[in-house]
């Protein structure tokens, strides 16, 4: 499935953040930001309340926090997700 974030992003937000919640919380992960990998169990996945402008990982004890913008693209495949930006990558193996 794939998903071209526009106007509509403070609803859709809702939507990736719970997905990934309820797929990635405690499970074991290669998470790739920006050519940076990150291995390990996903603890905590945050989202922005406030702006609706950030989803944030954390992956043993680093925290990767990735813009959500009108110009994301997201993808959600079985077993990898991928979000991008104009200006950030990031790819999620599970």
């Amino acid at each position: 499935m794939r998903l071209y974030v526009s106007n509509t992003k403070d609803q859709i937000i809702f939507l990736v953040f719970d997905f990934l919640a309820s797929v990635l919380l405690e499970k074991e992960v290669k998470l790739i930001f920006n050519g940076t990998p990150y291995d390990g169990v996903v603890s905590k996945i945050t989202l922005d309340e406030d702006e609706f402008e950030w989803i944030e990982f954390k992956i043993n004890e680093e925290v990767v926090r990735f813009p959500f913008l009108e110009d994301s693209k997201v993808r959600l495949d079985k077993g990898l997700f991928y979000f991008e930006t104009k200006s950030n990558t990031i790819l999620i193996y599970v």
